[in-house]
């Protein structure tokens, strides 16, 4: 056993992941760090378009293929499985992220990094504080460590090593293994046998909608277009009526459809 391991209940991590989608992100730093935990990657591969990009694996439908990690030159591609979000909800949430991030594809990494590390990390300590998790984990750096963990109990092949787990999703250059996999097997996660309802990310339900001031509906349209969403049926089911949506759409003067 590693003396500096730290334990975490696996209904914690649950239970954060939860929080962080039932106060539907807003914030740019809460959606970051909903994606990062969910997939276990670094901040870099989620705020730049040219280190990485991901999609659903079609040979497995719980898992994203990510293609192109941070501190490799080539476009190796890792089939990684999501916690407790769905690959669907990452995917909405990549495009929410990278049309804001997007902007500064051009700029070099350590640029992207200092714009958004201290916000992002400033977030996880007061998240991480609220439930509890250790100092040594209240970082950017950290959730990767709770993320392949918990991945490994619950996603690693029976009979597979939590090194070779470890080794096979981080993408690590071969010449570091055996030390990035001690570096990250200082997080256990303990099962605790308490039932949990998951929080699922699903669209505003109507009442919420109707409490949105004008500004707040617009954007809500706006984030539900980018997620694919383009009939008046579809608008409805979600919260959105036939007027307000016409209104949105001269507002921007839009003539055809979305």
């Amino acid at each position: 056993d590693n003396k500096n391991q730290t334990t975490l209940a696996n209904v914690t991590i649950k239970k954060m992941i939860s929080h962080l989608v039932a106060i539907e992100p807003k914030k740019l730093s809460h959606k970051i760090i909903l994606a990062q935990i969910s997939l276990g990657t670094r901040l870099i591969e989620i705020l730049n378009k040219n280190v990485s990009v991901f999609k659903i694996d079609p040979n497995n439908s719980t898992n994203i293929i990510q293609t192109g990690v941070a501190k490799s030159t080539d476009e190796r591609q890792i089939s990684k499985p999501t916690i407790v979000i769905s690959p669907m909800d990452f995917m909405n949430l990549m495009v929410e992220i990278r049309q804001i991030t997007d902007a500064d594809s051009t700029k070099n990494n350590v640029y992207i990094n200092n714009k958004y590390n201290a916000r992002v990390n400033d977030e996880i300590r007061r998240i991480f504080l609220k439930f509890k998790i250790p100092k040594k984990l209240q970082s950017s750096h950290g959730l990767r460590k709770i993320w392949v963990n918990y991945s490994y109990c619950y996603h690693a092949p029976q009979g597979m090593s939590l090194t070779s787990w470890i080794t096979d999703m981080l993408g690590h250059k071969d010449g570091i293994l055996s030390t990035a996999a001690n570096h990250y097997s200082t997080v256990h996660i303990k099962t605790v046998a308490e039932p949990v309802v998951e929080t699922v990310v699903e669209p505003v339900v109507e009442k919420t909608v109707k409490q949105m001031n004008l500004a707040e509906k617009y954007e809500y349209i706006e984030r539900l277009v980018a997620r694919g969403f383009s009939s008046y049926t579809e608008f409805q089911r979600l919260g959105i009526t036939t007027y307000m949506l016409s209104k949105y759409k001269r507002s921007k003067g839009i003539t055809g459809p979305l």
